[in-house]
C-alpha cells in the first residue's frame, strides 16, 4: 500500500493545517465534517478535568475537536463531547484488577475505543509535551506510540488510507466476478 508522505513539520499549527489538507486530498474526510473547538470550548474542558494541556493537543482541539471529516478514527471516543469524564471512568471501572497499570495522577486520556483500549497523556507538566501512551485491556503496562497526538494522528490517516485503498479494490474486484459472471450466464 502507499505510504504517505506527511512531511517533517515540527510547528503543531502548520503540521494540522497539513493534515487536514491531506485528508481532504485522500478523500478520507469530507471537509464539512474536520471542525474545532473555540479558545472557551478548550479552556472549559481544561477546568472541568483540572489540568493544562500541552500545546499539540490544543491545535488538535482547535482543528479536530468536534469532527476529524469521517473515516478518521471512526470508531474512537476521541471528540469533544466523548472525552469529558473517560479519565475518571476508566481510572475507576476499568484499571482496577490487582496487576493492571495505574495511570499516573494528571493523567489525561484523550480517546477510547469500545473501553477496552485508550490513549492519554500525563498533564504533570515535568516535560512541555508529554509522551502519548496507550493501554489495551489486560496489557501490564502502558506503551508510549508517539511524541504527541499528531504522531498518532498521521498512523490513523494511514490506517484510513490503507482500508479505503483495499475497499476499492474489493469493490473493483467484486465488480469483475459479477461482469465475468453475467457473461458466463449469457453463453450459457
Amino acid at each position: 500500500m502507499k505510504k504517505i508522505n506527511f512531511g517533517s513539520h515540527k510547528d503543531f499549527e502548520t503540521r494540522a493545517v497539513n493534515l487536514k489538507k491531506i485528508m481532504i486530498e485522500l478523500n478520507i474526510a469530507d471537509p464539512n465534517l474536520i471542525k474545532g473547538c473555540n479558545h472557551q470550548e478548550i479552556m472549559q474542558l481544561e477546568q472541568e478535568n483540572n489540568v493544562l494541556f500541552p500545546q499539540s493537543y490544543k491545535v488538535f482541539l482547535k482543528h479536530f475537536g468536534h469532527g476529524l471529516g469521517g473515516r478518521v478514527m471512526n470508531d474512537i471516543d476521541i471528540l469533544y463531547e466523548d472525552i469529558s469524564g473517560l479519565t475518571n471512568l476508566l481510572r475507576d471501572e476499568v484499571l482496577i484488577e490487582d496487576g493492571d497499570p495505574v495511570l499516573p495522577k494528571k493523567a489525561f486520556v484523550f480517546s477510547a475505543r469500545y473501553g477496552e483500549q485508550f490513549m492519554f497523556f500525563d498533564t504533570n507538566r515535568v516535560q512541555s509535551e508529554p509522551a502519548i501512551f496507550y493501554y489495551i485491556e489486560n496489557a501490564q503496562n502502558f506503551s508510549q506510540v508517539g511524541d504527541s497526538i499528531f504522531d498518532v494522528l498521521e498512523e490513523e490517516i494511514q490506517l484510513a488510507y490503507t482500508l479505503k485503498l483495499k475497499s476499492e479494490k474489493i469493490r473493483e474486484e467484486t465488480k469483475k466476478i459479477k461482469e465475468e459472471a453475467k457473461k458466463r450466464k449469457e453463453n450459457s
